[in-house]
């Protein structure tokens, strides 16, 4: 706006106002903005806002079914990745192994007990069944009640079993010199016989040791001919016709060795006569006693099939 020298007032126009007027001078009224026209379903009534009628309900005649809207998926938040160090890692490696280390060694240990035998395992239950023999086996299996031998004059007779010594110790049944060369000995069992012309008294031990090995030492240890003395010590048994059978008597001896065994024998007259009474020495007539020791040692050395399971038997 200026004033003239008149005093008049005089308005001065933009190009852009009058523009905005157009073309009769004054600017036209500003028009109000359409409001939204709400959404509505077939029988008129408005849509709650964000509301869409679905096109063809199933049901004209039921109340309009509206579907809405929904909301898009939110991506998912993970969480934030952790660094892992070297130590760590290598932790985590050494567990994984140590796992893996135990479900190898279970399955390995089922496998074992699953599976039977082997032929050593077999073989080391049969030695170690034989070894214990001499300490499981009732008296009377060790020394039958008859034992089958040769005589001098040929033939077959049969030598009677008078009793069984209940003493067991090696120091009880060996005189103490020989059983300082039987080194590992651990019980010596006795049985007293009589030949079937009752003349003699025949004195059988078995001398038990904890293997082969340790038998066969102790055999090397004993000269190739054994004396009477130092020997196996003589089992007379009273109120029988063997209570005269003592050390005195003993005259011929002899010894046998298998497996984990030594069998030993002592013979003597029955009536009691010490060796030094007798002028002239036999030796045949003691011959039973030989063969007597050696059916002892084969019954107790004598091979079994190992029954796994068995109380007597270890697999």
């Amino acid at each position: 706006m200026t004033e003239s020298a008149g005093g008049e007032r005089h308005h001065r126009h933009s190009p852009d106002l009058d523009a905005a007027r157009g073309p009769y001078g004054f600017a036209p009224p500003a028009r109000p903005a359409a409001a939204p026209v709400p959404a509505r379903d077939r029988n008129g009534r408005p849509l709650p806002p964000g509301v869409v009628p679905l096109d063809r309900p199933p049901f004209p005649d039921l109340p309009q079914v509206y579907a809405a809207p929904v909301p898009p998926e939110a991506p998912p938040v993970l969480p934030p990745r952790r660094r892992r160090w070297p130590g760590q890692v290598a932790a985590g490696a050494i567990a994984a192994l140590c796992l893996a280390g135990a479900v190898f060694g279970g399955l390995r240990a089922g496998a074992e007990l699953r599976r039977g035998p082997t032929d050593e395992e077999l073989r080391r239950a049969a030695v170690a069944e034989i070894a214990g023999r001499w300490a499981r086996w009732p008296a009377n299996k060790i020394f039958p009640s008859g034992l089958a031998y040769s005589p001098e004059q040929g033939g077959e007779e049969t030598a009677q079993r008078v009793g069984v010594s209940p003493e067991t110790s090696c120091d009880a049944g060996l005189d103490a010199r020989l059983l300082a060369k039987l080194r590992g000995c651990r019980g010596v069992l006795r049985a007293t016989y009589v030949d079937a012309l009752q003349g003699l008294a025949i004195t059988v031990g078995v001398v038990a040791f904890p293997d082969e090995r340790a038998a066969l030492a102790a055999r090397e240890a004993l000269p190739e001919h054994v004396k009477p003395t130092p020997g196996l010590r003589a089992l007379g048994f009273p109120r029988t016709i063997t209570a005269r059978f003592r050390d005195s008597a003993r005259q011929a001896a002899t010894v046998r060795q298998a497996g984990p065994y030594l069998v030993l024998t002592t013979a003597g007259a029955l009536d009691g006569r010490p060796a030094s009474a007798v002028r002239q020495q036999r030796p045949a007539v003691f011959g039973p006693a030989s063969e007597m020791s050696e059916e002892v040692l084969r019954v107790l050395t004598e091979p079994a099939t190992p029954r796994c399971g068995a109380k007597e038997w270890t697999c």
